[in-house]
């Protein structure tokens, strides 16, 4: 089961990898909008920053198509944002660093997606 998780993870990770270039593509191609603007990917309001989907549930748990029933979702506090991804809803104190952590983009950069699945978190 332990193979199970990090395999979980890797497909949130490509997930998220993929909303986020998707989130950007489609907000290039609608020229740009000022942040706290939304784009429209599948009919949803994506809510952006600097040009990619915001570390929070409307922006890149949205544009990922992550479902609080399969994971376990947490938008940081901190600055820059970031938005945490676990294994699972109740995820247990030992599997917490089973994760994909997103970091919102930085003016002028791309955000950073970090995969921490290893047989060792995911345990």
């Amino acid at each position: 089961s332990t193979q199970a998780r990090v395999a979980k993870m890797q497909g949130a990770f490509g997930a998220v990898k993929a909303g986020a270039a998707l989130y950007h593509a489609q907000w290039l191609v609608s020229g740009s909008p000022a942040d706290g603007n939304t784009v429209s990917m599948e009919g949803k309001a994506i809510a952006g920053v600097n040009g990619y989907p915001a570390a929070s549930a409307t922006g890149i748990q949205e544009a990922a198509g992550l479902l609080a029933t399969d994971y376990g979702l947490a938008a940081g506090t901190g600055t820059p944002a970031t938005f945490t991804i676990t294994v699972d809803p109740n995820t247990t104190a030992t599997r917490a660093n089973c994760n994909v952590v997103y970091t919102a983009a930085p003016v002028g950069g791309a955000p950073t997606i970090v995969l921490n699945a290893s047989e060792a978190n995911c345990k």
